[in-house]
């Protein structure tokens, strides 16, 4: 067991509390509104029915083979109408189209390449026809666009395993191509940004391959707001210049404190794939919806477009299922806020106006739908499908709503609770019968950009931002010294140092290397002096040692 030094915490607020996001603008609330969009992975490659541009970087398609796709790319039964008609009628709000994926073609007319769209059989430029389209429907646009580029001849890659990859150029910059390629990708953004109308998100990714110094982030994001103010643009290697988290075929628990949204595929695929036979069911997919708005985020829902240009019908089927439950239940989603998690954790809740939507994924056996710590007074309940009036009853802090009238499968029904004045239902964690107070991950707060609960762990994962943290609320009945204790894991060249803070109190904290992230081990960090009361704890990075700082199963105040 390792000891942290007591620090005063004020000598350490000025990096440690960081904002996570900076609020959204008025005009840029539509996205936080919305709550569900599209995702559209299209390229060449859906001839092949592999994954988008991974294959060439693995070798998997020889990059003579690949790069040969484009000549036959003739999606002759592509209907931009058709597509926006399915966004619009599965419920969605906005829709997000490829415009360049890794592999660098292009699926708009640009003149700064012959490796697009423009230059393939199809020849019409697919990004304007989509745009139009969806505009047409009433839905947000906006454009995917890869930083990376691995077929352009003077980009370099630089893979966090530091293997280029078969066929792809070194790791080696040279100033001057890289000087070039980066005018060429700036060029390609400022046309995307300047012949396509009014743009509502610049969705990237790829960011990962160089720095934000090195894609000249900051004057891109500043030449990007200049063109299409008040545009979203997401955090994918945007070095801080972005708006909002994108986390990736997962709903962090309890949601993240910022704007977010959650990408995710239908089956496991983001492009076209005719082998890819593993599709979420209608049953899961509602299941997500209601899990990332419970947290306060989107669901950017991705369909690949088979080589034609049609959706496949089973994604049709899903998405078509999903706006008849949202043309009845939208209210539980659209323009809701994240609701208090623990008060029915088997469920899903999300809340707007005073009323809490309870959105049941596991309805109670005896019919007794149990709301834990609400305070408030519950003026009446209903089910929001029907409107059928639910009988209230309650015991201190917790109400049941007597759901036993109801007939038929409640899975996805969604229980309005009315109540009055702010919503008190605070989660603050008390000692147990030995004095400890036990802090378990899945009960965290998640502050930041990417640090969040990671449920298929159990832990507090994704923590490479300093500016990320996390808190409970605890509260000390005695006056004394507590140990703290933190469960912590972090292989071997991670980690670094973070302050535990209990109110006003700090612990500076270096995090012990394990053998791995999920391989968890007991340190006694520090020790505080708590008095009666509610008091915040909280974990705050200091220096990261390298990529990230660590995993935490649990954090624990040990009286002495």
């Amino acid at each position: 067991m390792s000891r942290g030094t007591m620090l005063l915490g004020v000598l350490l607020l000025s990096t440690a509390r960081l904002p996570a996001f900076e609020e959204l603008a008025p005009e840029q609330a539509w996205f936080e509104q919305a709550r569900f969009g599209m995702f559209i992975h299209w390229g060449a490659y859906s001839l092949r029915g592999v994954e988008a541009s991974w294959p060439l970087f693995s070798g998997q398609v020889p990059r003579e083979e690949y790069e040969a796709l484009p000549a036959r790319f003739d999606p002759t039964q592509f209907d931009a109408r058709a597509v926006a008609r399915l966004a619009k009628r599965a419920g969605m709000k906005y829709l997000i189209l490829t415009s360049k994926h890794h592999d660098g073609f292009a699926m708009f007319d640009t003149k700064l390449s012959d490796y697009s769209i423009a230059h393939a059989p199809y020849g019409r430029d697919i990004c304007r026809m989509m745009m139009d389209a969806a505009r047409a429907e009433g839905l947000r646009v906006g454009f995917y666009f890869s930083l990376c580029d691995w077929h352009h001849p003077d980009y370099m890659t630089a893979q966090p395993t530091g293997d280029p990859g078969p066929g792809l150029l070194p790791l080696e910059l040279d100033p001057a191509r890289w000087e070039r390629f980066v005018r060429f990708m700036h060029g390609q953004v400022r046309d995307l940004c300047t012949n396509y109308g009014k743009l509502d998100v610049m969705w990237f990714d790829g960011g990962w391959e160089r720095t934000a110094e090195q894609w000249k982030s900051e004057g891109l994001h500043a030449m990007i707001r200049e063109l299409q103010s008040p545009i979203l643009i997401n955090n994918r290697g945007s070095g801080g210049f972005g708006d909002y988290a994108t986390p990736e075929q997962t709903v962090p628990g309890r949601g993240m404190s910022g704007p977010w949204e959650t990408c995710m595929t239908i089956n496991g695929t983001w492009a076209y794939n005719p082998n890819d036979r593993n599709f979420k069911s209608a049953d899961d997919l509602l299941t997500v919806l209601a899990s990332t708005a419970s947290g306060g985020g989107n669901l950017l829902l991705n369909v690949g477009p088979m080589p034609t240009g049609e959706i496949q019908p089973e994604f049709v089927e899903r998405l078509e299922a999903m706006g008849r439950w949202l043309a009845v239940n939208g209210a539980s989603i659209y323009g809701t806020d994240a609701g208090p998690p623990r008060m029915s954790p088997e469920n899903r809740v999300t809340m707007a106006k005073r009323r809490l939507y309870v959105h049941l994924l596991a309805p109670p056996e005896d019919g007794k739908l149990v709301l834990h710590a609400l305070r408030n007074e519950v003026l009446d309940a209903h089910l929001l499908s029907t409107k059928q009036a639910l009988g209230v009853s309650r015991a201190g802090d917790e109400v049941t709503v007597d759901l036993s009238g109801l007939s038929g499968d409640l899975k996805h029904e969604v229980v309005v609770v009315r109540f009055s004045g702010d919503l008190d239902a605070s989660e603050v964690f008390e000692a147990g019968a030995d004095g400890v107070v036990s802090l378990a991950a899945r009960d965290v707060t998640a502050h930041g950009r990417a640090v969040c609960y990671q449920e298929g762990y159990d832990d507090i994962g994704c923590w490479w931002e300093l500016g990320d943290w996390v808190s409970w609320k605890v509260r000390v009945a005695r006056e004394g010294d507590c140990d703290v204790v933190v469960n912590q894991g972090a292989p071997p060249g991670q980690g670094g140092t973070y302050v535990l803070y209990v109110g006003d109190q700090g612990v500076l904290a270096t995090v012990t290397e394990t053998t791995g992230w999920t391989d968890y081990r007991e340190v006694t960090v520090g020790r505080v002096h708590l008095k009666p009361g509610v008091h915040e704890l909280s974990l705050r990075p200091h220096a990261l040692k390298a990529f990230a700082l660590m995993n935490v199963k649990w954090v624990k105040l040990v009286p002495r």
